[in-house]
């Protein structure tokens, strides 16, 4: 199995006025394509405000209602079930709604995956947080993969980052009915757009299943 490779695809379609949406890509045989909120504007700065709410949530709901979502996106990047963390919290106010980061090393190969070296960590924290536990458990595997490694990437041009990050967040539909109406209708056109495009293609194209999970940021260029 070849490694994944990464994609950000920029669209202007006109729905109910012209929109510029942004999908990530990932390709290695078969296509995934995942909805991507842009910043910058009045509707993503209302979409970081909900998003950033936080609230006394039990943390069997956690389990409940995100499985499904975890195995997509961990399938999706390549996650093996041994490089997942999941953050729990109890008995504590957090974040009203979960999040995900996945980071991806291009210079290894999972021995088990065949693919690029990637964890995946989730819970009601921000994504920072997030990020600096899925390096503590990455670099007790290896070493040169670590938080400093990661930041000296930073200036580096797109093409020669060897450490990706993606985050995002998995509402589950409850939850997703709390989100703006302009990016529910925006998340729902995206995926009914896939859908049809998908449909319309010979070439073998796998389609996100129509859950609500949605990445909001990345360290690949989007413009």
């Amino acid at each position: 199995m070849a490694p994944k490779d990464f994609f950000i695809e920029k669209k202007i379609e006109k729905d109910d006025g012209e929109k510029i949406l942004h999908l990530l890509k990932i390709t290695n045989g078969d296509i995934v394509k995942i909805p991507m909120q842009k910043k910058g504007s009045d509707v993503s700065s209302q979409l970081g405000k909900i998003l950033h709410t936080k609230e006394f949530v039990p943390q069997k709901k956690n389990e409940m209602f995100y499985q499904k979502m975890r195995n997509e996106i961990c399938l999706a990047f390549g996650v093996p079930q041994d490089h997942i963390i999941i953050v729990e919290n109890e008995n504590t106010v957090r974040r009203s709604f979960n999040a995900f980061t996945v980071i991806v090393d291009k210079k290894n190969i999972d021995s088990k995956t065949k693919l690029h070296t990637a964890y995946y960590a989730e819970g009601r924290e921000n994504h920072a947080e997030l990020l600096k536990k899925l390096f503590q458990k990455a670099t007790t595997e290896n070493p040169q993969l670590s938080m400093k490694a990661y930041e000296e990437e930073f200036e580096k041009p797109e093409e020669a980052k060897n450490i990706l990050f993606f985050k995002g967040f998995l509402p589950n539909e409850f939850e997703f009915k709390k989100l703006p109406e302009d990016t529910q209708k925006e998340l729902l056109f995206v995926m009914k757009n896939l859908s049809q495009e998908i449909g319309n293609k010979n070439s073998k194209e796998v389609e996100k299943e129509k859950t609500t999970w949605f990445l909001t940021g990345s360290n690949i260029a989007t413009s």
